[in-house]
């Protein structure tokens, strides 16, 4: 299992340099993209919200990393065996490599896109807190439920293959009916219970997202994500004891 997971990391730092091969500041393209898209969609959606620059823009600014962070691991993770096909069928390393690629890539970008936020929060004035440290459990958590989802993704891709764009246009949709650019407190209560209490994504990026802006996220979100970290983790652990050994003939 160690040497698995030295091997993950190799492959994912190697991802990264590949892709960024003879460009001069690498991944912070990425960064410098972000950090555009943010001060754009911020001015434009605080004029059109009528809300104050300086809370919606941060708001903004973490709901936008922690969610593509998300959603951009799970639409790479279901890709995670198909596009390792040629290293599944000549060797024999745990299949969660595989995964802990992905994952490990994604953290990589998602640390390089995080330095969008103290600069955001220093220019506008976000006062901080010793409950920003309640984002790492929160983090932490996310990672949890990360891992289970994409081995389970992974696993119905490669059994199922048109899974991966059924779920690209689904997430797609998802974007919109979670708050990232807007906010919950917009919606009449009726509407908003829904798509909030009904949307993993909302819970998952509330444990992240308001411990950062010095809010406490709601003891619903926290129980929502830890019962389905522990429900899915048991659940993914299941099904891998019966079909592990079949993933090299469904490839």
């Amino acid at each position: 299992m160690r040497k698995s997971w030295r091997i993950a990391r190799m492959l994912a730092v190697q991802d990264l340099q590949l892709s960024y091969r003879r460009s001069t500041i690498g991944p912070f393209w990425i960064t410098i993209s972000t950090a555009v898209q943010i001060a754009t969609i911020g001015f434009v959606f605080s004029t059109i919200f009528k809300s104050d620059i300086s809370i919606y823009v941060p708001y903004l600014a973490t709901s936008l990393l922690v969610f593509t962070f998300i959603t951009t691991f799970l639409n790479e993770g279901n890709m995670s065996f198909i596009q390792a096909e040629g290293i599944i069928r000549q060797t024999h390393f745990d299949p969660s490599m595989y995964v802990g690629r992905t994952l490990i890539r994604n953290i990589l970008g998602f640390a390089h896109n995080l330095v969008i936020l103290p600069v955001v929060f220093l220019v506008l004035g976000t006062p901080s807190s010793f409950g920003m440290l309640l984002a790492i459990p929160g983090f932490l958590l996310v990672l949890v439920n990360l891992w289970w989802l994409g081995h389970l993704f992974a696993l119905i891709s490669i059994r199922f293959r048109d899974f991966p764009p059924i779920f690209g246009s689904i997430i797609t949709v998802a974007f919109y009916a979670t708050p990232v650019m807007w906010v919950s407190d917009q919606v009449p209560d009726g509407e908003s219970n829904l798509l909030i209490s009904a949307n993993p994504l909302f819970h998952l990026l509330s444990i992240v997202r308001s411990p950062l802006l010095g809010e406490m996220a709601s003891e619903t979100s926290w129980i929502f994500s830890a019962t389905m970290a522990a429900v899915g983790s048991v659940i993914v652990y299941v099904l891998y004891r019966r079909y592990q050994h079949k993933i090299a003939f469904w490839i």
